[in-house]
């Protein structure tokens, strides 16, 4: 009985320490590692007629939060980033940090081009609020850059394009999004 409680603990202590080194510290989503990972391996397992979405997003001058209102104020920002995105896409869908102010969404099965458009939308919204909610001073805004995920898609080729489609919001004023089909 004794062995049987002490090897139990064993393994519950290594799979709190593997979660543990999937997730950012600071936000308590998958980092950049594990997100990755995750979506490489689904990129590996996904079947030609599943259709899935990427994202890759970052605040909107972010530095002149950090620079004028303080570090302390930027790390709030990015907590609340990191739950707002949590509590806006699907329980199934994989958000993570990329690493500094840059996070990731992989959507799981969506219907359409249609759906991703308008998830965008809403994060954008609901980012907004929430930071006002939160009393940062300020309203923080995100750019959004996407892809529609193709049968024969790598990590690198769906970062690419939503990368892409990131610069591609920003340059039309930021706030808003850009997806590749």
């Amino acid at each position: 009985m004794g062995l049987f409680a002490d090897i139990t603990e064993g393994i519950q202590r290594q799979e709190k320490l593997e979660t543990k080194a999937q997730m950012d510290s600071l936000t308590r989503i998958y980092n950049s590692g594990a997100s990755r990972r995750l979506i490489s391996d689904r990129l590996t397992a996904k079947q030609a007629e599943e259709q899935d979405a990427f994202l890759v997003l970052d605040i909107d001058h972010f530095k002149q939060v950090n620079d004028t209102l303080g570090h302390q104020l930027g790390d709030k920002t990015l907590k609340i980033l990191a739950r707002t995105l949590k509590a806006t896409v699907r329980s199934s869908d994989l958000v993570g940090r990329l690493g500094g102010d840059e996070f990731c969404v992989y959507l799981y099965h969506v219907p359409s081009y249609e759906f991703v458009s308008q998830l965008c939308q809403r994060i954008n919204r609901a980012i907004t609020e929430a930071s006002c909610v939160n009393e940062l001073g300020c309203a923080i805004t995100v750019s959004i850059g996407g892809t529609m995920v193709h049968a024969d898609d790598d990590m690198d080729a769906i970062y690419a394009r939503a990368d892409k489609g990131l610069y591609d919001a920003k340059h039309k004023g930021r706030n808003t999004f850009s997806i590749f089909e």
